[in-house]
């Protein structure tokens, strides 16, 4: 059942993670997308501190993320106190570091660093999941006499989008964790 999904989420957004020393960490943020069921996304993040609620937008020259909007009203129409906020996450930037990180190559042989950005992977991950996650791609289209660049995807993304929105997660909270 749906409940189901909903339990195990709140499971995943209580669990840590035991770090190198051997300290227990939690999340830093969660992300989680409102382009489907949006309103039981909503009553799901409610009230969680550590949980954005996105959504995907077009934007070539925006920012990354904008401030966030307060989603929730009564059945009389009535906003809600504790209305969960809506972040809009302007993906083109994001998409396009993302995919100049999967060109990166790995460093030479006795190099001490990485690249900035490089993507790693374990070696568990089947065909179909590095397929969601490259579906994404960038096409010319003309739109009212003029061409224009737009992402567009092959197949299911459900894995691109789960990267672009940890990473808009990751800029969300990144001045608090001194990473810059």
């Amino acid at each position: 059942s749906s409940d189901l999904v909903w339990r195990a989420l709140d499971a995943v957004y209580a669990r840590h993670f035991a770090g190198s020393s051997g300290a227990r960490l939690g999340i830093d943020m969660f992300a989680i997308d409102t382009g489907y069921l949006t309103n039981q996304v909503y009553l799901w993040a409610r009230g969680k501190p550590l949980v954005m609620a996105v959504k995907g937008q077009d934007g070539w020259s925006r920012a990354v993320l904008d401030r966030p909007t307060k989603q929730g009203v009564t059945y009389r129409g009535e906003k809600l106190r504790n209305a969960v906020l809506l972040w809009n996450v302007y993906i083109w930037s994001l998409k396009s570091e993302f995919y100049a990180n999967l060109r990166k190559q790995p460093p030479r042989p006795g190099a001490e660093q990485w690249p900035l950005g490089y993507c790693h992977f374990t070696a568990g991950h089947s065909e179909r999941f590095f397929k969601q996650l490259t579906a994404d791609y960038l096409t010319e289209r003309t739109r009212k006499g003029r061409t224009v660049m737009e992402w567009a995807q092959n197949g299911e993304n459900h894995w691109h989008d789960c990267r672009i929105y940890a990473m808009a997660a990751f800029f969300r909270v990144s001045k608090r964790l001194g990473v810059e």
